[in-house]
């Protein structure tokens, strides 16, 4: 867009105003609006006398303003189109198909938001280098959402998305689609818990007996819940947010909540466990915990119940200003909010190793020489790093690698921390490798990844020196690096949404386990012949039909898998989900095992009619060469072992692994991508390896060569 030639001119529909302090950018008939600082407001000015190539209003802009960024948050916007483009007869189309609202709609006319100001310094520093993703945002909400929307665009950009935004108030039965007719959003955010729902049990419910008040709350609770269900079907399979309800910062009843029969602890936990429930009856659903918002930032900061009634749950405001408005604070909470689970859900930015330097980070002092006897104080100092191992040990839990990387002794250090052996503490064996000397550590971290098969934007270094964080960024570029003391690594490996997963699997919790076999088991090989290694492994397969506990995990394989992958690309997770649940597809799940560790679930085949739609494996269960024979068992299975079955590659450098998977299998070619079984008997004889005991199912088969 940016370099396009094609001259572009200001909306028909757009006007430029300035307030005094600021200026308005806004079309009035998406409807849209930015609030920019007095160099934009000029930058747009020269759009607004002409049409201007995209190299010529750039250098109209005055020299602080960066046009390419700009140019792009104005067609964001809607604000700045092609010269040709027909606006007029596409909103005349727009509005002829629009049915218009009922007279008694409880939907207030428009929207109203707080202005936060673009300013042109912002602009530039948080322009990406690269291309911005476009992300659509539908918010089912009150005012509170359509408050945070400017900042969700700003926000947004900071992570490298172009958010675009529309808002509607919920209605009572959601529709299906939620989009109607529009462009399909790529998440919807739905806040139910909004002052026409809340106001007869928050506000009414202190003046009502207690079992009115707690008939109330039920009756609301499954009306939460049976709304949750209808956004979750009206979703397609795209990412849905759904609010919980915070408390009040101060209960009707007031200290003595506790003492009451239905009190607001109560009323609060009965609502959030009803949406919480029906959240986690769908996959695609994810909630937005404003009680947990509230524990981070503070009730008082962020809603207005100090202010106005309970019911009303709206953002935190001044009340010298009359008009609808909103203090940023929870504009700001919401917006980081929304964005964290946009990249927990689609896995974006996941770091999967931290590579830890230990003196200095998991014990204060050289452990080789102080040892620990800071366990015994009760000071500032030891709870920090208590906290520190604490977190990591909750990470490497959710699947994430720990790898030491740090400066020492190996022997020494090792020893020394092997006889501590406190249960509140990481041990040795909670790492999967350890890298202790007094080489460079870019060196180091660069052979440990390798050997992991990660990239360096997979891996976080905690390092209290800043001497060694300047020598990573510098010589391994793509490392994240933790910046700051040791006092905040706590709260960024708690809050940051990189450390987060959307869906808890054993897969994950036994991660470290898992590569702790591999890499034992890589290391095994190098001394054996390759026949003579794979037949002393022991290795069982077991095929079996997708179950609906082992969704999450198969939508995380086919979304993450990139090197034995026949796709050739990874589907997000929504696309993931939606190919799964065909119901002219079988999918089956692969578990993997041999006598260094269980792998669990770590390979998916999807069938679809008579052709292998996808075939993903994890990376750890390549070298045990069970490809073949999983291919060929989920035929089996399916019923698809037969004359005519056909398969796909669609191979690009990454999935190298994956390119002569048919052929091994029997297969015969037929073109570059496609290839199909014509000798069922040959294809069968190739899924059955000799070091692969399979299962299919239940059914227990003892696999040899030529049977």
């Amino acid at each position: 867009m940016s370099g396009s030639a094609t001259p572009l001119r200001l909306s028909r529909f757009a006007h430029l105003v300035e307030t005094g302090s600021a200026w308005i950018v806004a079309n009035v008939a998406a409807p849209s609006r930015l609030v920019v600082d007095a160099p934009t407001a000029r930058a747009v000015q020269a759009l607004a006398r002409g049409p201007l190539s995209a190299a010529a209003f750039a250098a109209a802009c005055p020299p602080e303003v960066d046009g390419e960024a700009l140019l792009r948050v104005l067609f964001e916007h809607g604000l700045v189109v092609a010269e040709d483009a027909d606006e007029l007869g596409a909103f005349a189309r727009v509005a002829s198909a629009e049915p218009l609202p009922p007279a008694d709609s409880p939907a207030p006319p428009g929207r109203y938001q707080t202005p936060r100001v673009l300013r042109a310094a912002e602009l530039a520093q948080a322009a990406p280098a690269t291309e911005l993703q476009p992300l659509d945002v539908l918010l089912l909400g009150g005012c509170v959402l359509a408050f945070a929307q400017d900042t969700l665009v700003r926000r947004g950009r900071e992570r490298g998305l172009a958010v675009r935004c529309r808002h509607a108030w919920p209605p009572t039965r959601l529709p299906r689609p939620l989009h109607g007719d529009g462009p399909a959003p790529d998440m919807v955010v739905l806040q139910p818990t909004i002052q026409p729902f809340l106001t007869s049990v928050w506000d009414d419910g202190p003046f009502q007996d207690a079992p009115v008040r707690a008939r109330r709350a039920s009756a609301l609770a499954r009306f939460l819940a049976r709304l949750v269900d209808a956004f979750a079907e009206g979703l397609d399979g795209r990412l849905g947010l759904v609010h919980n309800v915070a408390p009040p910062t101060i209960s009707p009843f007031g200290r003595m909540d506790f003492r009451t029969p239905t009190g607001f602890r109560e009323l609060v936990g009965e609502l959030n466990e009803a949406i919480a429930a029906a959240a986690r009856a769908h996959e695609h659903v994810l909630v937005v915990d404003e009680e947990r918002l509230v524990l981070r930032h503070g009730g008082e900061r962020l809603f207005d119940d100090l202010l106005f009634p309970f019911g009303h749950h709206g953002g935190a405001a001044d009340p010298r200003i009359a008009e609808a408005h909103q203090l940023p604070a929870l504009s700001e909470a919401l917006a980081g909010e929304y964005l964290a689970l946009h990249e927990i859900f689609h896995g974006l930015r996941r770091v999967r190793c931290i590579a830890v330097d230990l003196d200095g980070v998991l014990w204060p002092g050289v452990l080789a020489e102080d040892g620990m006897d800071w366990l015994d104080g009760d000071t500032t100092t030891r709870w920090m790093h208590e906290g520190v191992h604490q977190a990591l040990r909750l990470l490497e839990q959710r699947g994430i690698l720990l790898v030491s990387l740090s400066k020492g002794s190996a022997a020494v250090t090792l020893e020394a921390w092997r006889g501590a052996a406190d249960p509140r503490l990481l041990a040795p064996e909670d790492f999967v490798q350890h890298s202790i000397d007094w080489t460079p550590k870019p060196n180091r971290l660069r052979a440990l990844a390798e050997r992991l098969g990660l990239q360096p934007h997979d891996v976080l270094l905690l390092d209290d020196h800043p001497v060694e964080r300047a020598e990573m960024r510098a010589r391994m570029p793509g490392v994240r690096v933790a910046e700051g003391d040791v006092a905040g690594f706590r709260a960024l490996l708690l809050s940051d949404p990189a450390f987060e997963v959307a869906h808890a699997t054993d897969e994950a919790r036994r991660r470290t386990e898992t590569t702790q076999g591999l890499l034992l088991r890589e290391q095994q090989r190098e001394t054996v012949a390759a026949e003579d290694f794979l037949a002393s492994l022991a290795v069982r397969v077991t095929v079996e039909p997708l179950a609906p506990e082992q969704l999450a995990r198969a939508c995380e394989l086919l979304a993450r898998t990139t090197q034995f992958n026949t796709l050739g690309r990874q589907p997000g997770r929504d696309e993931a989900q939606w190919l799964l649940a065909r119901e002219d597809v079988t999918a089956t799940a692969v578990t993997v095992h041999d006598r260094f560790a269980a792998y669990g679930l770590c390979g998916v085949v999807v069938i679809e009619d008579a052709s292998v739609r996808a075939v993903v494996l994890s990376c750890r269960v390549i070298g045990l060469d069970v490809a073949v024979a999983m291919l060929v068992g989920s035929l089996r299975l399916a019923g698809r072992l037969c004359v005519g079955t056909t398969g796909h590659v669609h191979a690009v450098a990454r999935n190298a692994p994956a390119h002569d998977l048919f052929a091994r299998a029997g297969f015969a070619r037929v073109d570059e991508e496609r290839w199909e079984i014509v000798d069922a008997g040959a294809v069968a004889r190739a899924g059955a390896p000799a070091h692969v005991q399979l299962t299919l199912h239940d059914v227990q088969e003892a696999v040899a060569n030529g049977r």
